[in-house]
């Protein structure tokens, strides 16, 4: 079971009993998947559910990943219409204390090289992420209702993906593609919302003179318009507008930056092609 809430797009979504579900768990198997996949979207099917990161490496050998343990690097069902029904019965669920995989002195030497790199001109930005497990009991789909309230995330999902269940909650449009157009809207800079309107008010202006926030947004900026310019025609990627401040109901958050391609050489998309763009 599949389900997407894209409050931007089309509100829910559900997705049930896929006529065939393509998955890939080594990197040879990923653009045969896609290419299948997509070959059931020219015939009308839906396809619902994720490619994770690690699938990069198929797509251009020149992306660097770790390996994944079980997880599928592709799963996409295809599925003949989406069902639009009231949210489904849950039982209880028990999420246990959250752990970090990393030691706190494994984490600190991780953070030295980053500044070393930056210094020595190796890199100019790193969004260094850990691991955390905690153990889990019951109705994941009861969890997922529950974090989609709590943060009213505009895309989320629930993917059932055979031995594992996928929840995502994002506010951050990574692409859509209508037509011959592709929209992203990166998200750099955050800021914590205040208690009182005049707290509150302050801190969106805080965040919007920021140096260091602006220049991280528009480092992402450059990064996706770089993207997005290896399957564009020349000239054809707009940007606008740049470093605008949304509220969300915790934070404020710098982004809402659109990149369009008004005319896409979508036959360099096709999925079965080698290389393609990190969009």
């Amino acid at each position: 079971m599949v389900r997407l809430d894209f409050m931007e797009d089309f509100g829910t979504l559900i997705f049930d009993h896929p006529t065939t579900v393509f998955e890939a768990y080594q990197l040879h198997e990923v653009l045969p998947a896609l290419a299948n996949a997509e070959a059931m979207r020219q015939k009308g099917y839906w396809l619902a559910g994720f490619v994770s990161y690690e699938a990069s490496s198929a797509i251009d050998p020149a992306f660097v990943v770790h390996g994944l343990d079980r997880f599928p690097l592709v799963w996409l069902g295809a599925f003949s219409q989406p069902l639009r029904m009231p949210e489904i019965d849950t039982a209880p669920y028990d999420v246990g204390p959250w752990r970090f995989r990393l030691s706190e002195r494994d984490y600190g030497v991780a953070l030295a090289k980053i500044r070393m790199a930056i210094r020595e001109g190796l890199t100019y930005q790193v969004n260094y992420t850990v691991r955390m497990d905690a153990p889990f009991h019951g109705d994941p789909r009861h969890w997922y209702q529950h974090l989609w309230r709590a943060q009213q995330a505009p895309f989320a999902a629930y993917v059932e993906a055979g031995t594992f269940t996928v929840l995502s909650m994002s506010p951050e449009l990574f692409f859509r593609v209508r037509g011959s157009e592709v929209e992203t809207r990166p998200m750099k800079g955050t800021a914590p919302r205040g208690h009182f309107d005049r707290d509150d008010q302050a801190r969106q202006e805080l965040l919007r003179q920021s140096v260091k926030d602006r220049a991280e947004n528009i480092m992402i900026v450059d990064l996706m318009r770089n993207d997005l310019g290896r399957i564009a025609q020349w000239g054809s990627v707009r940007v606008h507008p740049l470093c605008t401040v949304e509220r969300y109901p915790t934070v404020w958050q710098m982004c809402r930056v659109s990149l369009y391609l008004a005319q896409n050489r979508l036959d360099r998309l096709t999925f079965g092609a080698q290389g393609g763009g990190g969009a």
